[in-house]
């Protein structure tokens, strides 16, 4: 599996060192959850493309589900609005189970979803929203078993996603650890080493 750090030639050990102490430091149980979802996209890897490709999207909403549940909470302006839809809708001539569905949809605004979650992320300048809406489409690829054995410009754009997603996680993974300093931009052609920052750099 591509790795997030350089680590071959002695000019990568100040980079390397970094990564490691920062990510010994954060992560004191050595199974634990951020271990568990690299450890699953690293073993899907060895298999096949798709298999890959579905861990690393389940393995992102995993850790955005486990590691930043503050973010992408609704704001109290939309709650507000979800309870008078609410009240509308309890109020309309509808069908029972129709009437149900939208009171149940309305009602999931209350949690944080993984989505939100990654966009709300994406606005602080941690990642591009872009790569939120390549971990979307290749979700729904990966979930829906879409094939991969199409035309080579398919192919491209599937692989292109993929990589996108590996940068993701490796984002989400150094937010979780607190490392700031170069890694590799897979969703880059080229794959160029750029800085990583915790905070919006004007």
């Amino acid at each position: 599996m591509p790795y997030p750090v350089k680590h071959s030639s002695p000019s990568d050990l100040e980079t390397f060192t970094s990564f490691l102490e920062k990510y010994l430091y954060a992560i004191e149980n050595p199974y634990s959850e951020l271990f568990g979802f690299w450890y699953k996209i690293n073993r899907a890897w060895q298999a096949d493309i798709e298999n890959a490709s579905l861990s690393l999207a389940v393995a992102i909403e995993g850790v955005a589900k486990s590691y930043f549940k503050r973010y992408g909470l609704p704001d109290k302006e939309i709650l507000q609005q979800a309870q008078e839809a609410k009240q509308k809708i309890k109020d309309l001539e509808l069908g029972k189970r129709i009437k149900n569905r939208l009171l149940t949809s309305i009602g999931g605004l209350k949690s944080a979803s993984p989505k939100g979650a990654l966009y709300q992320m994406s606005e602080t300048g941690l990642f591009p929203e872009s790569f939120v809406d390549e971990w979307i489409s290749l979700r729904n690829k990966s979930t829906h078993a879409d094939r991969i054995d199409q035309d080579e410009k398919t192919k491209q754009t599937y692989i292109d996603q993929i990589h996108t997603c590996i940068t993701l996680f490796y984002c989400l993974l150094f937010k979780v650890i607190g490392y700031e300093g170069n890694f590799i931009d897979y969703s880059q052609e080229g794959c160029p080493e750029k800085r990583f920052s915790l905070v919006r750099e004007e």
